[in-house]
């Protein structure tokens, strides 16, 4: 079984009750047989507050960056495997073997580059909220899906589309979900 990323938007009173509406909403869509990809298979949630001057479509933008910028940790275990490979000094695969551990120390050196200017441009201001949102939210398809409070623009429009009643708030919620 694999996964598809999910996002979703809903009210209420407390993000609780918008969860719970949301999960109903897409059992209701599609069905209640599991591995719908949908906010359905997700039985929890992380609240992620937006610090202030960052909208939700903007923090789910940069946790998708960080996400796909951050190969650092897998580059480090294929340099530590080709180091393995050049110490055994297998017979007719050394040249090979040399290639490869130069191709992935240099790739790992534009990782941490890449990786460092992404998280600079985010800035420190930014920094917990992106990082919370991209480890929950693009990480495990089995754990909490993230909630992002709602604020102007974003929530009027949210709150309108749902129909709202008087006090109910507005609530985006992401991640990976089992398909």
């Amino acid at each position: 079984m694999g996964a598809w990323f999910t996002e979703t938007t809903s009210t209420g009173r407390t993000a609780s009750e918008a969860f719970r509406k949301a999960r109903e909403d897409a059992g209701y869509e599609s069905g209640h047989g599991g591995y719908s990809g949908t906010i359905y298979e997700k039985h929890d949630y992380v609240i992620v507050e937006l610090p202030k001057g960052l909208t939700a479509k903007r923090l789910l933008s940069l946790a998708s960056d960080a996400e796909d910028v951050d190969q650092v940790e897998y580059l480090v275990d294929e340099v530590r495997y080709a180091k393995q490979l050049v110490a055994q000094a297998r017979k007719g695969h050394i040249r090979t073997d040399k290639a490869r551990l130069r191709k992935a120390e240099k790739d790992l050196a534009k990782a941490k580059v890449a990786r460092d200017r992404f998280w600079k441009k985010v800035g420190v201001r930014y920094e917990d909220a992106v990082r919370t949102a991209a480890e929950v939210g693009f990480g495990d398809k089995w754990g909490p899906a993230v909630c992002v409070p709602l604020r102007g623009a974003e929530a009027t429009d949210v709150r309108k589309r749902h129909g709202a009643k008087r006090g109910e708030q507005a609530f985006l919620f992401f991640g990976y979900a089992s398909s």
